[in-house]
């Protein structure tokens, strides 16, 4: 496992993190289009709008109460992804056949239900993660917290 820091510009990436949060609590499905890698042929419109209405309802009324002040915080790439130690990513990089996946941190803060007991200004931690396939960023999951 290894995680480098370059200056390489990550900028897209990290715009489209940011533009995650629009996808999750807009529920928008044509900007989830053009940022996601590509679906399987087998998921079909309806079953990706219902995903995103299930992170929609987890962010916005079951598990947290909404995204403020939503922050990138860094970027790490695990090198190597193909033969990394973590599953998802090595699946991920087979799959859509990158080398390296980014991961961009990021911060949000909201109120949290915790064993039916709302907690208010908690901060979340989480990583988007994409892949360069053909010099193009492919994002590779939808607000991971």
């Amino acid at each position: 496992m290894s995680f480098t820091a370059s200056a390489v510009d990550y900028s897209i990436p990290i715009e489209n993190c940011k533009k995650s949060v629009d996808i999750v609590l807009n529920q928008d499905y044509e900007l989830f289009k053009q940022l996601y890698a590509p679906l399987p042929k087998d998921m079909d419109q309806s079953i990706v709008k219902g995903m995103i209405a299930r992170k929609h309802n987890n962010y916005t009324k079951k598990q947290y109460l909404g995204i403020h002040n939503f922050t990138i915080v860094g970027t790490e790439v695990l090198e190597d992804a193909k033969n990394s130690i973590y599953q998802t990513s090595q699946k991920n990089a087979l799959k859509y056949g990158y080398t390296d996946e980014l991961w961009v941190n990021y911060t949000f803060t909201t109120s949290k239900i915790l064993l039916g007991k709302k907690k208010d200004n908690v901060t979340i931690k989480g990583k988007c993660k994409f892949g360069q396939v053909d010099g193009k960023w492919l994002m590779v999951n939808l607000l991971r917290s």
